[in-house]
C-alpha cells in the first residue's frame, strides 16, 4: 500500500482475509467500497465489513452501519444499522456516537430521546469530533436534551470552529458575536477544559 502497489496489496489483504484476520477484512472492504486497487463492489465491501465487525472490529462496525443505513451494497436495514452504531459507539468511536445522537434526536428507527442523544453527542464532542461539537453547541443553545447554557453553547461553538470544520467555522463566525462579551470570555476559558485528555 505504502509503495503504491494497490494490486499487490489487494492480494496480500485477500490472503489474510481468507484467514479471517479482522484488519485485513477491513482494509479489503475499504478497497472494494472505494474501488481502490479493485473494481468497486459495495456488496462485497458490506460482506467483508460484516465479517470483521462480527470479530469486534470497531471501524468495520461503523462502516457496516453506514452501508446498512444508506442502503449501499444492498437494501436499507435500519434496525441492523442501529445495532452496529450502538456497538461502535460503545467502542468509543466518535463518528458512531454522533450518528446515534442524530438518530435519537430525530427518532429515526428509535424512540426519540433528546437526553440520551445529548449524552452520545457529548461523548463524541469530548473526543474532538467537530460535527458533534457543533451539534452539542446547538443543543445547549436550544435546551434540547440539556438545560439551556449559553456559556456551554459558545464554548462548544468555539471548539468546533477552531477545528477548521467548514460548517462550524461559518457558524462560529456568524453566531459568536451575538453572545455578550462576558459569555464569550467565560466560554473561551471553558473551551480549554472540555476536550478529554488523549
Amino acid at each position: 500500500m505504502a509503495s503504491g502497489d494497490r494490486r499487490g496489496a489487494v492480494e496480500w489483504f485477500r490472503r489474510a482475509a481468507e484467514q479471517d484476520q479482522p484488519d485485513a477484512l477491513f482494509q479489503l472492504a475499504l478497497m472494494y467500497e472505494t474501488g481502490d486497487g479493485v473494481p468497486q463492489d459495495e456488496p462485497e465491501a458490506r460482506r467483508l465489513y460484516e465479517s470483521a465487525a462480527s470479530q469486534d472490529d470497531a471501524a468495520s462496525m461503523l462502516n457496516l452501519a453506514l452501508m446498512l443505513d444508506q442502503g449501499r451494497g444492498g437494501r436499507i436495514e435500519l434496525n441492523a444499522a442501529i445495532g452496529w452504531y450502538i456497538r461502535a459507539a460503545a467502542a468509543a468511536l466518535p463518528e458512531a456516537q454522533h450518528a446515534l445522537c442524530e438518530l435519537l434526536l430525530d427518532g429515526r428507527g428509535v424512540d426519540a430521546d433528546p437526553q440520551k442523544a445529548a449524552g452520545w453527542c457529548h461523548a463524541a464532542a469530548r473526543q474532538g469530533h467537530p460535527p458533534a461539537q457543533l451539534l452539542l453547541a446547538t443543543l445547549y443553545a436550544l435546551g434540547r436534551g440539556v438545560a439551556i447554557d449559553e456559556v456551554q453553547a459558545a464554548a462548544w461553538l468555539i471548539l468546533a470552529g477552531n477545528s477548521g470544520f467548514p460548517p462550524a467555522v461559518k457558524a462560529r463566525d456568524a453566531l459568536l458575536p451575538d453572545f455578550s462579551p462576558d459569555i464569550r470570555r467565560k466560554a473561551k476559558a471553558l473551551s480549554k477544559t472540555l476536550i478529554a485528555a488523549p
